[in-house]
């Protein structure tokens, strides 16, 4: 992450934080990468899934009533943007790939359209399961029938400015084509590379208490020797989208982004593994369940509802279930290894049980014999 970026990100949560009077209108621009993008077909294969693809296509319906459309989602497009902006543009954003078939050179309109249900993610949506709930044509690009040309836009100002109003729910756009030519269009897709995603570039203005301080410095300061930027007055809160941060140093109305985070914590529950630890029977857990309805020492959902979840403290308390869960695995392996060697001496004496009934069904067999030669012995002398 750099500096530039933290300083402007800094910037935009004092915006939302520090009352500031006096400042003129100004005007600023966000562009957003597409969360969700994906190719739907009506054909045979209406029910595979082609979110990972790099691009997403186009295709007009033909005589076999096959056709391609695909959806674009910024599921994020409002995180930044005080609440009490005014959205004054909004435009998507796609740069044309390769194009396959042939066209007469005409142009032919793309349409985008807002959708209105149901939320999907691109992982999973087809054309059986998308719904199809749009509105009515939002906007229309005519595009040239066989040239790729430069990024092409769609003015989507109308629809942006209801979602961020809460008017419409932000479940995307639908894009579709007609015209006669057979011809494919392709996008690069939000698995391309950085340059050549989908993108929104939503345009807003802010006046009054959301203007810029010019003296924002003497509220932060910069260490350039460890490259950091933090607020000079500890006693300072800090809130992102939110004016207000609940007695926390830093709020975020919103969700975070990270590739890692750290939670230091000076409680771990290594001491399940000692000597004295008075591990629970299975007995006792099963009856902590039925009467309460979850785990000894690990809050109910009603608790988290109202309190929420320390992470530190959660992760001890679950590793804590998760040693005793292998102190029971142990447990349970010795118990089957116990098992096996009895199951083993079992065995082996069945054996030898089994070779003893044998040995005396044949002593059974040589006595009757004995005994019919004695009887014929008998009668002979007789």
């Amino acid at each position: 992450m750099t500096k530039n970026y933290i300083v402007q990100k800094i910037t935009i949560a004092f915006l939302l934080i520090f009352s500031l009077n006096g400042f003129s209108q100004q005007t600023k621009s966000i562009e957003l990468v597409a969360t969700d993008d994906a190719t739907i077909y009506m054909n045979k294969v209406s029910q595979r899934n082609n979110g990972k693809l790099l691009t997403v296509q186009l295709f007009r319906k033909n005589k076999k009533n096959h056709q391609r459309k695909f959806l674009v989602k910024f599921a994020n497009a409002f995180v930044g943007i005080p609440s009490n902006a005014t959205i004054t543009n909004a435009v998507i954003k796609l740069h044309p790939g390769t194009q396959k078939g042939k066209g007469n050179g005409a142009e032919f309109p793309v349409s985008v359209s807002r959708l209105k249900s149901p939320t999907w993610m691109e992982e999973t949506v087809t054309w059986g399961n998308h719904g199809g709930n749009f509105t009515p044509e939002s906007t229309s690009l005519n595009l040239p029938g066989n040239k790729n040309g430069d990024v092409k836009k769609w003015d989507v100002t109308s629809d942006v400015q209801k979602m961020f109003a809460g008017d419409y729910a932000n479940n995307g756009w639908i894009f579709s084509r007609t015209g006669t030519q057979k011809q494919t269009w392709n996008f690069h897709s939000s698995e391309a590379a950085e340059n050549l995603k989908p993108k929104l570039e939503i345009t807003y203005s802010v006046s009054g208490d959301c203007t810029e301080p010019p003296s924002a410095p003497s509220v932060w300061k910069e260490d350039k020797t460890k490259n950091t930027i933090s607020l000079k007055n500890s006693d300072y809160n800090l809130g992102i989208g939110t004016p207000s941060t609940g007695g926390h140093k830093l709020a975020v109305e919103g969700s975070i982004g990270a590739r890692e985070v750290k939670v230091e914590t000076k409680s771990w529950a290594d001491f399940v593994f000692e000597a004295d630890y008075n591990l629970p029977t299975l007995t006792e857990v099963e009856k902590h369940i039925k009467e309460k309805g979850h785990l000894k020492d690990i809050p109910s959902a009603k608790e988290i509802e109202t309190n929420g979840v320390l992470l530190g403290e959660m992760d001890a308390k679950l590793l804590r279930k998760i040693e005793e869960l292998t102190l029971y695995t142990i447990e349970r392996e010795k118990e089957i290894q116990r098992l096996k060697i009895e199951n083993a001496d079992i065995i082996k004496k069945q054996a030898e049980v089994n070779s003893l009934n044998k040995q005396v069904e044949e002593l059974k067999k040589q006595n009757s014999e004995m005994m019919k030669l004695f009887q014929q012995l008998i009668k002979s002398k007789g």
